[in-house]
């Protein structure tokens, strides 16, 4: 599968890294608007980069892009994708508003092209041992749930946009959206 990256930040290289070990996935190319990126994060991987979504959509005709954007950019780089055939993978949260969610995944059904937001905490071992418990009966049903989040305020981001909430949606929306997507989906 030939993967292209939206975006050479911090999760772009968490994701790109991540294809390496499946078995069958390629970076062929790395998109960003700062060239010193994309130039680097291409390199670590042997693959192309170039200074926009549409120049490497073009060019590589990846299997999948995988747009890892500030939020804020989600929508633009997902329809732009969708409409050329390309399926998406496209980092949490969906988008800032109901409104562009719901575009995007318009978008993917008019096409028939697949559109996955990566909500990863679902996956992680401890969630599905956790919903395995709760699914075969072996806890109560839970009335009350009381999430934490550790870590500290992010350091790097173009232009510190996780510092705006027009940008990032805040901590509710950025980072608590994983905890209730696990939530909705048990």
């Amino acid at each position: 599968m030939r993967i292209g990256i939206i975006g050479a930040g911090w999760m772009g290289g968490v994701h790109s890294d991540s294809y390496t070990r499946i078995p069958g996935c390629r970076v062929v190319g790395v998109a960003d608007i700062r060239p010193s990126a994309a130039s680097s994060l291409a390199a670590t991987w042997g693959a192309r980069c170039y200074g926009d979504i549409l120049s490497l959509l073009a060019a590589e005709t990846p299997d999948l892009a995988d747009i890892c954007l500030p939020t804020y950019l989600h929508k633009d780089a997902v329809l732009a994708c969708l409409e050329r055939g390309v399926p998406v993978l496209c980092e949490k949260p969906i988008a800032l508003s109901v409104a562009d969610a719901r575009a995007m995944c318009a978008a993917s059904s008019r096409t028939r092209v697949p559109f996955f937001v990566a909500h990863v905490l679902r996956f992680f071992p401890e969630f599905t041992h956790m919903e395995k418990l709760l699914k075969d009966g072996l806890v109560g049903r839970p009335a009350l749930v009381r999430g934490f989040r550790g870590g500290g305020f992010p350091k790097t981001g173009w232009e510190n946009w996780y510092a705006s909430p027009s940008a990032s949606g805040g901590v509710l929306v950025d980072l608590l959206i994983h905890d209730l997507d696990f939530l909705l989906s048990t």
